[in-house]
């Protein structure tokens, strides 16, 4: 599962991506006290930004399956970023990135 991945340790862009649609799509809470959304984009910016996906990549990618992994990462920091936003938003917190 997601917590016991990020208990063990393991980070991936998998687990990015799955912490997003968590958040995306969470449980309905009775009570914005009680929803996770919050939490579970909290968790995927920051193992985004420790896959260091918010830097743009040193080299260019020599074959079309490492260009397929960067245009992959870089569309999963853009999807943090707009999720960032709208949860800062809709939860009248702030944004953290």
């Amino acid at each position: 599962s997601a917590a016991n991945a990020v208990v063990n340790g393991c980070k991936s862009l998998e687990l990015c991506q799955a912490y997003i649609l968590m958040a995306t799509y969470a449980i309905p809470a009775r009570t914005w006290e009680e929803d996770r959304s919050w939490l579970y984009a909290g968790l995927a910016i920051r193992i985004a930004t420790d896959l260091n996906l918010h830097q743009m990549p040193s080299t260019k990618s020599r074959t079309p399956e490492l260009e397929r992994e960067q245009l992959n990462r870089q569309r999963v920091w853009q999807l943090c970023f707009n999720l960032d936003r709208s949860m800062a938003i809709q939860f009248g917190k702030p944004t953290t990135i």
